[in-house]
């Protein structure tokens, strides 16, 4: 390879995968901030193939929930794809085999892959805190992050606000962590929020200016990749090569009559039509570089104007101007209780304040940051 010089032409895109997540190592703890915003949900697939050394598949021994063990094919991670179904669909059913190869897959083959599952997404603040514990640091200072997590995760922050009505009055305590490769840790609701308990108000400037200025323009590329039809097709091949060799077959030979059919039968009826053995090259293992029209003109054949206007009707975000929107002063002195009855500020309350006293409302404060 050339050498290469720092010139502005040779600059790499730095692509929006890169963005500070919450993760938290083995034995670590947390202190977060949630609820200023609503997360974001997908429905993900998540693609993997048998693992083949020299043509032999390997096996590794599992365990079930009442620890006795069984043997089964370890694996190797291919993609986690956002499902190209329709929303509505997936929602009522759960999978979308007419508009998404990888539900048909799914559908199919339910032992290459699995129907789609739900994934969220949120910007949160984790604060500054004493390494092994959730005491906040001298001087205070938070940092923005996005928090990816599944449906035991969502139903707990669903139980949290149950009790507790209103999330941003209350911290969540993380950890510690049992394992950082699956982030299992338990969650925790305190009784006040640091970000909150601050006479000068220094914590809530600093908390909202980080919060505003720091989020990653896509939540969605949290939960999943959003992946173009060609790309997934090509992924859906070298599931089906691998499975075709661990029944047997070589790569070599990936082409033969049965996965042939296996990957036509997945590619067909996804927007009326199927693909043709010229259109697919699975001799190779590989796509052709361009691929037929029907995957990327017909694949969302059903998802007409009617989906297109849903998606105009999802709730707007609330601005970082918004934040405390309903939060009645902040109580220094003692810690919020808990007051799950308890309503929020009216609007029309909320107007109301004189202007006067702007360094008491939140929202004037806010409007006030550049």
């Amino acid at each position: 390879m050339p050498r290469v010089t720092f010139e502005e032409e040779n600059r790499v895109a730095v692509t929006n995968y890169d963005y500070p997540k919450l993760k938290l190592k083995n034995g670590e703890r947390a202190r977060i901030l949630v609820g200023l915003e609503n997360p974001v949900m997908e429905f993900v697939h998540t693609l993997r193939k048998p693992q083949i050394i020299n043509g032999v598949p390997q096996m590794e021994t599992k365990e079930r929930k009442d620890k006795s063990t069984y043997e089964d094919y370890k694996t190797d991670f291919i993609t986690k794809a956002i499902c190209l179904g329709d929303a509505e669909i997936l929602k009522t059913v759960g999978a979308d085999p007419k508009n998404c190869p990888m539900c048909k897959l799914a559908k199919d083959f339910p032992d290459y892959a699995q129907e789609p599952q739900r994934r969220y997404a949120m910007h949160i603040i984790r604060y500054r805190t004493k390494a092994g514990t959730t005491n906040l640091q001298t001087p205070y200072s938070v940092e923005v992050l996005v928090w990816g997590f599944a449906d035991k995760v969502f139903n707990k922050l669903i139980d949290a606000k149950k009790e507790w009505t209103d999330l941003r009055k209350h911290d969540l305590l993380l950890g510690p962590c049992t394992s950082e490769n699956f982030q299992q840790f338990d969650i925790a609701v305190a009784s006040n929020a640091e970000w909150l308990l601050d006479p000068t108000k220094e914590r809530q400037k600093t908390t909202a200016l980080s919060f505003k200025e720091n989020q990653i323009p896509d939540l969605s590329i949290a939960c999943g990749s959003p992946k173009q039809p060609q790309w997934i097709a090509q992924d859906i091949a070298a599931v089906m090569e691998a499975w075709a060799q661990v029944k047997g077959a070589t790569v070599v030979e990936a082409s033969t009559e049965g996965l042939d059919a296996d990957l036509s039968g997945l590619l067909d009826g996804i927007g009326g039509e199927s693909i043709s053995d010229d259109e697919v090259n699975l001799d190779t293992g590989e796509l052709l570089d361009e691929l037929p029209d029907v995957m990327t003109d017909d694949l969302f054949s059903g998802v007409g104007d009617d989906a297109a206007e849903e998606a105009t009707e999802e709730p707007v975000e609330e601005s970082s101007d918004d934040l405390l929107a309903g939060l009645e002063e902040t109580v220094v002195e003692e810690p919020v209780k808990k007051a799950p009855a308890k309503a929020a500020a009216k609007p029309a309350a909320k107007a109301a304040a004189p202007v006067e006293e702007a360094v008491d409302n939140f929202d004037d404060l806010l409007n006030g940051l550049v």
